[in-house]
């Protein structure tokens, strides 16, 4: 399983250094197209496909590397629309014309993504202490067994770390759901004061309103906004899917400890 961690780490440096890589507009373009395809695609398969199979020890890496190949998009998403030009966007965007309907569907997203979120969290929380209040008595019946000659030291030594391991485990993927959350936060921050700084910067230069600035640079943003949640709402489910999976090992595999 180490190997899925390499590929996967091979997929996200490509991909981010692809984003760093000034090219032409439309090239611009089908690199984000592309890495938001790659990104969804890889989440999808590591959280609803092969989520079973990932070693606890690699887990929460393999998760963190995901959200940060999302971030990076993003910041590349934010960069090219605010460099390429209010003219530029408007050619994308001129077909558009009830803009009330795009802050309704970034506003839904945005509270989708945080019910989400949270309940992943609420997840976690749970198992957590569910592993922690059943730690000593899983511990007393692999020193019982291992008292009682079932269990060599080693096997007991091993069982004992596992046991630590996914202590660990519930720890570590809190940390990485926490900063989902706080990527999910500070992005949508981020992201309005874009707007609202690009908006500002469009006025100044050539002389047109604020308020057609901003109905250009909005949908675009909006549209982001969208994309992000949508992505990070699919690796929070990928890790809750994950950790039910973990606990379920864990009840079933119970009466070995």
């Amino acid at each position: 399983m180490n190997k899925l961690l390499k590929i996967q780490l091979i997929i996200g440096i490509v991909i981010i250094f692809s984003l760093i890589l000034t090219t032409p507009q439309t090239i611009e373009m089908f690199k984000l197209l592309i890495g938001m395809a790659l990104t969804i695609l890889i989440v999808i398969t590591i959280g609803f496909k092969i989520s079973n199979k990932i070693p606890i020890t690699i887990a929460p890496t393999l998760f963190f590397l995901d959200l940060l190949v999302v971030v990076a998009i993003k910041i590349k998403f934010i960069y090219f629309i605010s460099t390429i030009g209010s003219v530029t966007v408007s050619t994308y965007t001129d077909y558009i014309v009830n803009y009330f309907v795009i802050l309704i569907i970034g506003f839904i997203m945005s509270v989708l993504s945080v019910f989400v979120l949270s309940s992943t969290r609420k997840i976690i929380e749970v198992c957590a202490r569910f592993n922690i209040d059943a730690l000593p008595g899983r511990q007393m019946s692999i020193e019982v067994d291992y008292n009682s000659g079932v269990i060599t030291e080693d096997e007991e030594r091993d069982k004992k770390i596992t046991l630590q391991k996914q202590v660990n485990l519930f720890f570590a993927l809190d940390g990485v759901v926490n900063f989902i959350t706080l990527s999910s936060t500070f992005g949508s921050i981020i992201t309005g004061v874009t707007i609202v700084v690009r908006s500002l910067i469009e006025t100044l230069q050539f002389n047109t309103t604020f308020v057609h600035n901003l109905k250009i640079y909005i949908i675009p943003m909006i549209l982001e906004i969208f994309i992000f949640h949508f992505i990070l709402m699919l690796l929070a489910k990928s890790v809750s899917i994950y950790i039910r999976k973990i606990m379920k090992e864990n009840y079933l595999s119970i009466n070995r400890y």
